[in-house]
């Protein structure tokens, strides 16, 4: 269920007309995304591969929308203030970024 609504926000998300204009840009989001992993301090990491791969396909609308939709369970869970709400939302984050770093199942998945 979870992964069928993020799904459904990934497709929002790549629809709404935002789309990222410039591989700088895609990169200041997307690192920035990977810095508030590591400033939140919950021990969440991107593999190397998926982290190139999204780089050298900066363009495609889906893998704009993934990276916008990690910044968004990202700021969910920088809101978060108690202890149960903030391990449940790394659990989220840590699924969705095991669904990006698996090609085979993010095609699956999510359609990309």
């Amino acid at each position: 269920a979870w992964l069928s609504e993020q799904k459904r926000a990934l497709d929002e998300i790549a629809v709404d007309g935002s789309a990222i204009e410039t591989r700088e840009d895609f990169l200041e989001i997307f690192v920035g995304a990977l810095d508030d992993m590591n400033i939140l301090d919950c021990r969440i990491f991107m593999f190397m591969d998926t982290f190139y791969e999204f780089l050298m396909d900066w363009r495609n609308i889906k893998k704009q929308a993934a990276i916008k939709l990690l910044q968004r369970l990202l700021d969910k869970l920088d809101s978060q203030e108690e202890e149960d709400e903030i391990k449940e939302s790394v659990k989220w984050i840590r699924r969705a970024l095991a669904v990006l770093a698996n090609p085979e199942l993010r095609r699956k998945v999510w359609g990309f």
